[in-house]
């Protein structure tokens, strides 16, 4: 990609253009009329690549609008969401652009929301936390590994919410699929379908459908549960216990595990076939020993979020510093908790 002009870290939005006279500059007062800044613009030549592939060459910091040329991509809808990407047709009027710009800010903020769920400004979370922006635009299912305590689920949640805010995700424990009640708890099942059901339930994949099915603590489903999860990852489709008829179910699916896949693979807890269907896209969570810089923003994270005042708050960040944190984030805001509690 040539830039003509490179966007600063901080600058607030960027603006794209898919023609291949991308150097030839716009209207400007096409930009003035929304308050877009003429400065805050890159042009370049994008070959017609769709802007979720541009976001992850250019970092997912960055936010932009981009420009399509309406007779050669009929099947874009403007004002298209595709990672942190606005699509506008490149004719659009300054009122169009303006409501682009302000679905544009509606991404930075859930975006900034990000970085207050995940804290820290040491190099290895500013890595996971651009690995997370990447996995919104992944239509493949996601897998999140790393020691308990590290926030897995929060980066789970974090991932539904920056492509769906507007839905509920659907959650599941790998502990809870004992052998003979996997199908029930994935499929659902029709009332009278076996004994003590007693009234019919959606499942799993019912519940999840159009939306994001997280399966929490990956390394205790069975093996006899997993066979029926790689069916419908690899059809769409299911049958209810009880039922004859074949439903589909169209959902983002998001595992979690505190132990590596490979671990799991190589122990024989996980089925190849169904690794190889989940490890397409893998986020590791960093243990705090890791990133122990972080400590003191973390600590005023929780303070923050316990509501305590700014003259109440900690100091003195040395004797929490010197834990080794086994139970990582979750060990360091337990300690930082039973410290106010002996106040």
């Amino acid at each position: 990609m040539d830039y003509i002009y490179h966007l600063q870290r901080k600058t607030e939005a960027a603006v794209f253009s898919f023609q291949p006279k991308a150097a030839v500059l716009p209207d400007k007062s096409r930009w003035r009329s929304t308050g877009l800044s003429f400065h805050d613009t890159i042009f370049m030549d994008l070959g017609y690549t769709l802007p979720c592939f541009i976001s992850r060459d250019a970092g997912m910091e960055l936010c932009f609008i981009a420009f399509y040329d309406r007779k050669r991509n009929p099947n874009i809808r403007p004002y298209m969401e595709y990672g942190t990407a606005v699509c506008i047709p490149d004719d659009s009027s300054p009122e169009e652009i303006g409501l682009a710009y302000g679905v544009l800010f509606s991404i930075r903020d859930r975006i900034g929301s990000l970085e207050t769920k995940l804290v820290g400004s040491s190099d290895i979370m500013q890595k996971t936390r651009s690995k997370i922006m990447k996995a919104v635009s992944c239509r493949f299912p996601i897998h999140i590994d790393g020691c308990t305590g590290t926030g897995k689920g929060i980066a789970a949640e974090a991932i539904h919410f920056l492509r769906s805010p507007d839905m509920k995700y659907v959650y599941g424990n790998g502990a809870d699929f004992t052998p003979h009640l996997s199908e029930s708890k994935l499929f659902g099942y029709h009332k009278g379908a076996f004994t003590g059901a007693v009234e019919s339930n959606s499942g799993l994949l019912s519940d999840a459908n159009n939306t994001t099915l997280i399966l929490d603590e990956l390394e205790n489903m069975p093996m006899e549960t997993q066979p029926l999860l790689l069916h419908v990852l690899d059809t769409g489709e299911y049958r209810p216990l009880g039922k004859t008829t074949m439903y589909r179910s169209e959902f983002q699916l998001i595992t979690l595990s505190n132990i590596p896949l490979e671990t799991l693979l190589r122990e024989k807890r996980l089925r190849e076939d169904l690794y190889y269907r989940i490890s397409c896209f893998v986020i590791r969570m960093p243990s705090l020993s890791e990133h122990m810089e972080d400590i003191p923003d973390l600590i005023m994270h929780w303070e923050f979020s316990h509501g305590i005042h700014p003259n109440d708050r900690i100091m003195d960040y040395c004797p929490f510093m010197a834990g080794s944190y086994k139970g990582n984030i979750r060990e360091l805001f337990r300690d930082v908790g039973k410290f106010y509690s002996e106040m």
